[in-house]
């Protein structure tokens, strides 16, 4: 209780309250505000304080670091025509534009400007960035400037609008008003008074930081003696027993003494006593409050280093569920608030570019870039632009002249160019294609129940089932043997890579694949 009682680094309003007697009325506008959710909480664990513990830092760094190595694109809505990028050069939204995705202000670079205010998010109520306008222009943004949120307060004003108390480093304060200030605010009940993940979580960190003080001081200074000496002669003396106490001390305690020997007269009896230093680092206990830490900042928990965490095929599904459950929530709050507080005009907005979540993945993105080249959503040379090469001009000019989906190849149409089948024959084709992927999915999904914790039991099973399957899609599908070879190697190659989470994108997007393959499209195969 008594390392309890000093985990609390600031003290809620509503412990004040009580400490001072005065308890709201039932109608009192307390309840209506944050710190009620905390009216019977014992500590409120400071954010610094819970950075202590290995699993928030771990969190709370990786989120920010990912978050702010997203870059922030700055485009102008063109209505029906689609959009485009904002270029660096143009007069005043340009400024702002290359401020957002480079140099935000004079000493941070994008990356530790918008990894700061992440921060700021996940560990207090808001995020908080001031706008410091140019003397010479006034209605351009010269720096955006994060301010420290325990340095900022909150004033609504009886208009609607909001402004800042702003403290300086100097013990000094100015008002701030709401277009100046760039405020992305966590969860509240009210828009407007939110309150902070480390709150709501204050009794789990809490917890977590009493079983690290535990386990430091245990190895430190033992929980209890680490050995019981009983002596079988005659009474001793105070003075002879201290002697003795002062022997025995001097060959058992410190690390020097590792593995050395101990002589023990024959009437002393010797007993080891104390709890298994295994035991004592309560690991059980510690992953326990490792998930609590993973549920507030919806990570994963094999990444905080959980043990038990991992399984077959969960590592590309983690990371799946990371993009869509903890950066696309926070990269749509900061995009919404930036667009409020530093977007004039209506037909401009800024989105962060989450691509570099795969960028490590060469075979996805090369893979993405096909699909969409073939669909002509793209062409050649975008896909380059995306991968920092040059546009090559030919390649798109060869590009144009491919076969696509709907073109049999040698087959010329009017005029040269190529038709396709009729459509009855492409329906025929892609339901014997969605036949043929139903069956794969269902006997993946019953494989990966029975080899739940057997990843080498599970590949061994995948290699034999597409061994068999090729004569499955090879009748279904009339085609080749090696055609149908070549699809069951790539499918058990996708398994592979990309584990049980991409299955769940077969059923949509790999019968038309197959069902082009068969018809002998040069896209498909490609």
């Amino acid at each position: 209780m008594k390392i309890l009682s000093h985990l609390s680094s600031v003290s809620s309003t509503a412990r004040v309250r009580a400490e001072s007697g005065s308890r709201p009325g039932p109608t009192d506008a307390f309840w209506y505000t944050p710190e009620a959710l905390l009216a019977f909480g014992d500590s409120v664990v400071g954010s610094d304080l819970a950075l202590t513990l290995s699993h928030v830092y771990c969190a709370v760094d990786t989120i920010s670091s990912d978050f702010g190595s997203a870059a922030c694109q700055t485009f102008e809505d063109l209505g029906n025509e689609g959009r485009r990028r904002v270029q660096y050069g143009e007069a005043g939204i340009g400024v702002l534009a290359r401020k957002l995705r480079w140099q935000p202000n004079n000493w941070q670079t994008a990356k530790a400007f918008w990894s700061t205010l992440a921060w700021q998010y996940l560990l207090r109520p808001a995020a908080y960035a001031e706008c410091l306008y140019r003397v010479d222009v006034p209605t351009v943004i010269d720096q955006i400037i994060p301010r420290h949120p325990d340095r900022v307060k909150q004033e609504p004003l009886k208009n609607g609008r909001v402004r800042y108390r702003l403290t300086e480093p100097d013990g000094s304060y100015r008002w701030v008003n709401q277009e100046n200030m760039l405020v992305v605010r966590n969860t509240s009940l009210d828009g407007l008074n939110a309150i902070s993940r480390m709150q709501y979580g204050s009794k789990s960190l809490a917890t977590g930081l009493a079983l690290q003080e535990f386990t430091r001081h245990f190895f430190q200074k033992g929980i209890t003696g680490a050995l019981v000496a009983t002596y079988k002669g005659a009474h001793m003396e105070e003075e002879e027993e201290n002697a003795l106490h002062r022997s025995i001390t001097r060959f058992v305690a410190g690390a020097e003494n590792a593995g050395g020997l101990l002589l023990i007269p024959e009437d002393i009896e010797t007993k080891a006593l104390g709890v298994d230093p295994e035991k004592a680092q309560l690991l059980g206990l510690k992953n326990i409050s490792g998930r609590d830490v993973a549920r507030m900042f919806k990570m994963p928990p094999s990444w905080l280093g959980i043990e038990g965490a991992q399984s077959y095929g969960s590592q590309v599904q983690d990371a799946q569920n990371y993009v869509n459950r903890g950066q696309v929530p926070l990269v749509i709050e900061f995009e919404q608030a930036a667009q409020r507080d530093l977007i004039v005009a209506s037909r401009f907005f800024i989105k962060f570019n989450l691509d570099y979540l795969t960028r490590t993945n060469t075979k996805e993105r090369f893979e993405s870039y096909e699909i969409a080249i073939r669909s002509r959503v793209m062409r050649p040379s975008e896909a380059r632009v995306k991968e920092d090469m040059s546009p090559d001009p030919a390649l798109d000019k060869l590009s144009e002249g491919d076969n696509r989906p709907g073109t049999p190849k040698g087959t010329a149409g009017q005029g040269g160019s190529v038709s396709g089948p009729s459509a009855r024959a492409r329906s025929i084709a892609l339901a014997a294609a969605e036949r043929v992927v139903r069956r794969e999915t269902a006997a993946i999904a019953a494989a990966a129940k029975k080899h739940a914790s057997d990843d080498s039991g599970f590949a061994a099973w995948a290699r034999s089932f597409y061994g068999t399957h090729v004569g499955f899609v090879e009748s279904v599908m009339a085609m080749s043997r090696t055609e149908a070879a070549d699809y069951c190697a790539g499918q058990s190659a996708r398994l592979a890579t990309e584990g049980l989470a991409g299955v769940g994108d077969w059923e949509v997007l790999a019968p038309a694949y197959l069902a082009d393959l068969a018809l002998c499209w040069d896209g498909a195969a490609a």
